[in-house]
């Protein structure tokens, strides 16, 4: 893991249309020029380390605007991308990765194609690999890790994905929480205390960030390397600068 904390901010996109994330739950806001003329996203993109854009559609006709968008934000984006959903072909990740992608992100690839995960770790290294786990609380059973949009259970546990993700090469984990996706009522606690100590990968903290408090509290975790939020409406524009000031001050 790394010593150096990074903000990370998520981007869902259908098609061309930009969307907010509730429980998995798609509500659509507006398209790329909305971004730019509603949240000062220059500033917002001067404040970030990483973004992650992410294709929501539910189907595939809207691959094509999804990676012209993906180019859009590129052209003039000077952070790493990290790009994915519905990644089901070696060529849809040369697709994002010409596009401005630096970063393919697998998450139901994991529970049903793991082969294309190895033939994208072969072909563009471990560096360019992260796998998305999506966790949710299971009443009394505790955490369980789904896929397909949140509406398949895997048959993995939290742990052994962890460990399946590492033994496929990935390079970097995103852990997302189903329960506080979109919510911005703060950490998930069964999700910090999951990476045992022994973990070696880099770990993305995402799902329930909407104040700047969570980000710092994240940080504080020794295995979150990480923070990642989608939230628009707290965190693009000044605030979100605001929170990376913060976060400097607390160390």
């Amino acid at each position: 893991m790394s010593s150096r904390k990074r903000l990370i901010f998520t981007l869902h996109f259908d098609g061309n249309s930009l969307c907010l994330s509730r429980n998995f739950q798609l509500q659509r806001v507006g398209d790329v020029s909305w971004l730019y003329q509603m949240f000062d996203f220059p500033q917002f993109r001067d404040s970030a380390d990483e973004l992650v854009i992410l294709n929501v559609s539910r189907t595939e006709e809207n691959w094509a605007d999804f990676v012209t968008t993906l180019r859009k934000i590129a052209q003039d984006c000077f952070m790493p991308i990290a790009a994915g959903g519905r990644i089901n072909s070696i060529e849809k990740c040369r697709e994002l990765l010409g596009a401005g992608a630096d970063k393919l992100v697998f998450n139901s690839t994991l529970h049903e194609d793991e082969t294309l995960i190895t033939q994208a770790v072969r072909q563009f290294g471990s560096q360019a690999v992260v796998i998305s786990i999506d966790l949710k609380q299971a009443q009394e059973a505790g955490p369980s890790v789904v896929f397909n949009r949140a509406q398949s259970p895997s048959c993995l546990t939290p742990l052994c994905a962890l460990e399946k993700a590492k033994e496929l090469g990935a390079g970097e984990i995103l852990l997302h929480s189903v329960d506080r996706d979109g919510t911005g009522h703060g950490l998930c606690p069964y999700l910090l205390s999951l990476v045992p100590d022994s973990f070696m990968l880099p770990v993305i903290y995402s799902g329930g960030i909407g104040k700047i408090e969570h980000i710092i509290k994240a940080f504080k975790q020794p295995n979150i390397d990480a923070v990642s939020t989608a939230n628009l409406f707290a965190f693009v524009g000044g605030a979100f600068r605001n929170a990376r000031d913060s976060c400097w001050k607390e160390g």
